[in-house]
């Protein structure tokens, strides 16, 4: 069971720490929004991923199998969708976003934000298969240890970005206009960049899947 418990805390801390646009979102809604704003985040990717764990692990290999096929057109897509973000966050002014009112409504807003970053990107779901094929295999198979093993790896992810979420809250007070600028900028070139990324790496399986 220890040899389970520090394989999921490593595997959980790893994935928390890809430098993609859930990173990047992370610490920007904590620094202009705050901690709890980007905790509501960090829940929607949490989410995401128990479920792309439940298709990954729990599945049947049809579902699987239609989904990977699919998962090229996903990443195509979002591709732009990111770019186009990115756009809008690198030219974005230093103003409040005008966020839902209501205590449900402001939830849902950052919440689905988590999902979306987190799906919108097909590399997120290949991760998750391959610790279920690469990684899941060194742990012992029985079934307390197979949802102790997620549920550790889950549990580290979600500890993680809560970490990340709170120190940039606290870092808030350093940020002048200035750098504020520069973190928007710099958001908004990841996002770019990965969208630029996306549609390059699946573009050939995408025109093979549409001939």
């Amino acid at each position: 069971m220890l040899t389970t418990i520090l394989i999921a805390l490593a595997t959980g801390f790893a994935l928390a720490w890809g430098f993609g646009t859930v990173f990047f979102s992370l610490i920007q809604t904590g620094i202009e929004h705050g901690y709890r704003k980007a905790m509501n985040i960090a829940i929607g990717v949490v989410v995401s991923d128990a479920i792309m764990i439940l298709i990954a692990v729990g599945g049947s290999s049809i579902l699987t199998n239609v989904i990977k096929k699919y998962q090229p057109i996903v990443g195509f897509v979002g591709g732009f969708v990111l770019i186009i973000l990115g756009i809008v966050t690198f030219f974005r002014k230093q103003k409040p976003v005008k966020l839902p009112q209501t205590p449900f409504g402001n939830f849902l807003y950052f919440f689905s934000t988590g999902v979306f970053m987190n799906i919108i990107n097909p590399v997120n779901f290949l991760a998750w298969l391959g610790v279920a094929s690469v990684i899941f295999p060194f742990v012992n198979h029985s079934g307390l240890e197979n949802f102790a093993f997620y549920a550790i790896v889950l549990a580290t992810i979600f500890t993680t970005e809560s970490f990340i979420a709170y120190f940039s809250n606290k870092v808030k007070k350093f940020f002048t206009p200035a750098v504020f600028t520069f973190v928007n900028r710099s958001t908004g070139v990841v996002f770019a960049g990965i969208g630029i990324y996306l549609i390059y790496d699946n573009c050939d399986e995408v025109m093979q899947i549409l001939r």
